[in-house]
């Protein structure tokens, strides 16, 4: 009797010897197929969020450096690309920082600042542009109110647009809201590229300015030797919440 029990516990523990082999290893399977899952997730998201949207890159470019940046945009997810172009070309003399009468200066004064916001500025240095408070009306009476005209772009077969841009006295250059004047029900993607502002003030700024029926996506600023394998990651991280 004694002998036919042990061998009962000694099956009973064979059996759930291998009952806990086969749960880990069930288990383990289950984690690498959750990872595997993953990942694979992060890689089809741009694919399946996007499938059947029509997709524009659209960028101003005066030096050249946004441009680089949208073609490499356009070439990474195959897609069209165009120019915004204002129908009066910008001077040389916009790249003048310190000279506040250049037609982007002028233009980038209106509505610059309100009134109390200006109140603590007290010198050049932390003033936003180098613009101290009892200046400012007498940069706005000099400003450019009219959006500058561009040329014609259609846009209405496509679903996402990215729009690049250089930042221009911290902000968006007045041709960027002139094409997203008209614009709606659309999905915006910025992004820029600049030495030291961030895209942070004109990505608000156009968020606050563009037609409530559109989407506006997390923008960045960009290096023009920014890879495709970046701009793919940036993209497929911010797709899952695109549609």
């Amino acid at each position: 009797m004694k002998k036919i029990m042990s061998k009962i516990m000694l099956i009973a523990v064979i059996v759930i010897c291998i009952f806990q082999c086969f749960s880990c290893k069930k288990k383990k399977s289950a984690n690498e197929t959750m990872q595997e899952r993953e990942t694979v997730a992060d890689v089809m998201n741009l694919e399946e969020n996007t499938k059947g949207h029509k997709m524009l890159v659209a960028y101003f470019s005066f030096t050249g450096k946004t441009k680089i940046v949208a073609e490499k945009i356009a070439e990474t997810f195959d897609i069209d690309i165009v120019e915004i172009e204002p129908l009066v070309p910008y001077d040389e003399d916009i790249l003048d920082r310190d000279n506040k009468n250049t037609r982007a200066a002028r233009e980038a004064m209106y509505n610059l600042f309100d009134t109390d916001e200006t109140e603590d500025i007290i010198d050049y240095e932390t003033s936003p542009r180098g613009i101290l408070p009892g200046e400012t009306t007498v940069y706005k009476d000099n400003s450019i109110k009219e959006l500058p005209e561009i040329k014609n772009i259609n846009v209405n077969k496509y679903d996402t647009i990215f729009v690049g841009y250089p930042i221009w006295y911290g902000d968006a250059p007045k041709v960027i809201y002139k094409f997203l004047e008209n614009v709606k029900n659309k999905t915006i993607i910025p992004f820029c590229t600049g030495e030291d502002d961030t895209i942070d003030m004109s990505e608000q700024a156009l968020v606050n300015f563009i037609d409530t029926s559109n989407i506006m996506m997390s923008g960045r600023k960009f290096d023009i030797s920014v890879s495709s394998e970046t701009i793919r990651d940036w993209v497929t991280k911010m797709s899952a919440d695109m549609y």
